[in-house]
């Protein structure tokens, strides 16, 4: 970290003219250093979602100035491109300060001449991305931090085909990025957003959004919708829960829409709220996420439970298992029912030519799945952009038609369901935890038709595929020295590999510079590990694959997963002791 950048831009918020109450804050720093070097050193960087950091004062958080400053630089790679008219896209979701941050972006790109659709209320991040395409808009903002702790916020950039932002053009956006000096003014002297839209600068979207991204929903499900009958879904008592976030109101009409009559939101976690009062955090990966929902599912015997994230572009399920307990699967179980299900379903009859595309870090048997069904599989490196590049290239510019896509960490990403084929049918270009609710719905109604459980059709899988453990081991690092740590345990593991004991390591794959993962081929070159920093948390991930019969598969990830771990707590007790966080 250079201490001297970081004086610097502590000194030019100090001196500009900023209102009284943020002055005092930014003063209380003078006998800080730490602060000062920790929030000043570095400006916000694009990691795998955007721009994401806790929200403080400094160049290096998210605050009204650093959101200004970005959406500066994204107004002006528009206007270099020549088109300003196209314009963008702007939603939210229920995170803090989101609507202001909004809010602060529609300002400065209209300023910027830019032409600015602005959601009326918190909508979804997929219901954005179909909004970029919907409206031709040159690009999209969506003001999010995901599933982050609730003290984040960020800011998630698409391009005009309704996919995140490429390498390429998150590097151009930084190139313009650099000086929050600009931004305090262009705040403190762009019209209000009331002014703006009576000037016409700044049109509203809402109800005409709604129904457009409805029918898109309802045209995409029809093939899975026919093949379920009327009585289950009015039969199967399904638990939602939006987490307090924007996945609410729209997931609520759909499954209302498709005939879903018994669907019960747990009140606490029912509207928004960015505190998130019930949840750690607000993340469907994690099993206590589950809590409040398990709790009024077995009051009521629910058939299954389904969580969408405060920006709705992740999924989680919970399902009873054969005692009555509620399980909550994980990414890579959710993501090879989900795509057994859904090619299970298809017609092939026309002649596309399919694909399935899932990341590197994702579980192995979505390569058996994609075999037995005749379907070619892509695999990608974390982060749904890279499946949006695909689709571009094989369905919008290609010969090749997208089916359906997963990630690891509870992200789905769908394509021609019926085998429809076309760039039209694949409207979103993003995780759309929307749709993914509605078909985990339709899959449990179709299941209790059938008289059988999720769960139990989960272990018939396993006993068709063969059976699968993945494990996730999360290395939190906050603070001062946090990056300074986890790039030092990358760099340990490029030198020295992972200890994985007897098991031998058959191949190495380092993606630098595309990409800071490391990846090993293990033992029978079907189980895996991949270690890389997360791009959107101060966190090591490292991931553990292991394939074969239950037993054997299950104690051999462990295994290894143990140690890895004693191999992180090895290289901190040669450097200083910190505590170790799963």
């Amino acid at each position: 970290m250079n201490d001297s950048i970081a004086m610097r831009n502590y000194l030019n918020w100090l001196n500009a003219d900023l209102p009284r109450e943020t002055k005092q804050e930014l003063r209380s720093f003078l006998t800080k250093p730490d602060e000062v070097i920790s929030r000043f050193s570095d400006g916000l960087d694009f990691g795998t979602a955007g721009l994401r950091a806790v929200m403080e004062l400094g160049t290096a958080r998210m605050n009204e100035y650093s959101v200004a400053e970005a959406a500066m630089a994204i107004a002006q790679c528009v206007v270099e491109e020549g088109k300003a008219e196209q314009g963008i896209v702007i939603s939210y979701d229920s995170r803090n300060n989101s609507r202001l941050y909004a809010e602060t972006i529609a300002r400065v790109t209209a300023e910027a001449g830019l032409r600015v659709y602005f959601s009326d209320e918190m909508r979804p991040v997929p219901m954005l991305s179909f909004a970029v395409r919907k409206y031709g808009a040159a690009c999209g903002v969506m003001v999010t931090a995901s599933h982050n702790p609730p003290k984040y916020n960020g800011i998630k950039v698409y391009c005009a085909d309704g996919g995140q932002v490429r390498p390429e053009a998150a590097a151009r956006i930084k190139d313009h990025m650099g000086s929050t000096v600009h931004a305090f003014s262009m705040v403190k002297a762009s019209e209000s957003l009331v002014q703006l839209i009576y000037d016409g600068r700044v049109t509203l979207i809402g109800s005409d959004l709604d129904k457009a991204y409805e029918e898109y929903l309802l045209r995409k499900l029809e093939p899975v919708h026919s093949s379920v009958p009327v009585e289950a879904r009015e039969n199967v008592r399904i638990i939602y829960t939006p987490l307090n976030g924007a996945g609410a109101k729209p997931v609520r009409r759909i499954l209302a829409k498709l005939g879903f009559k018994s669907v019960f939101v747990p009140p606490e976690q029912a509207n928004p709220d960015g505190d998130f009062p019930t949840l750690r955090v607000p993340n469907p990966e994690f099993a206590d996420t589950f809590d409040l929902a398990i709790k009024y599912a077995k009051m009521s015997m629910a058939d299954v439970i389904i969580a969408t994230d405060p920006d709705s572009d992740r999924l989680g399920v919970a399902v009873p298992n054969a005692e009555g307990e509620y399980e909550v699967l994980t990414g890579n179980q959710i993501g090879i029912l989900l795509m057994e299900y859904l090619l299970s379903q298809r017609s092939a009859a026309d002649g596309n030519r399919y694909f399935c595309v899932n990341s590197i870090v994702s579980s192995g048997l979505a390569e058996r799945i994609c075999m037995h069904h005749d379907v070619k599989l892509y695999r990608t490196l974390t982060g749904s952009k890279y499946v949006a590049d695909l689709i571009e290239r094989g369905g919008d510019t290609g010969t090749e038609t997208f089916l359906f896509g997963f990630e690891e960490g509870n992200g789905y990403m769908f394509g021609a369901l019926g085998g429809d084929g076309g760039s039209d049918s694949i409207a979103v270009r993003d995780k759309d935890a929307v749709l993914g609710a509605a078909i985990i719905a339709e899959m449990a109604a179709l299941s209790k038709a059938q008289r059988l459980r999720l769960f139990e059709q989960f272990q018939s899988f396993y006993n068709f595929y063969g059976y699968g453990y993945e494990k996730t081991i999360a290395v939190t690092r906050e603070g001062l020295n946090g990056k300074t740590r986890i790039a030092d345990y990358m760099a340990h593991f490029r030198e020295d590999g992972p200890a994985v004991g007897d098991i031998p390591i058959n191949k190495v794959t380092d993606y630098l510079p595309e990409s800071n993962v490391l990846y090993y081929e293990l033992g029978n070159k079907s189980d895996w590990v991949a270690i890389r920093p997360s791009g959107t948390e101060p966190k090591l991930k490292i991931y553990v694959g292991c394939y074969g019969t239950r037993t054997a598969a299950a104690e051999r990830c462990e295994q290894i997963a143990g140690m890895l771990e004693q191999q992180i707590r090895d290289i901190d007790i040669q450097q200083e002791p910190v505590p170790f966080y799963k």
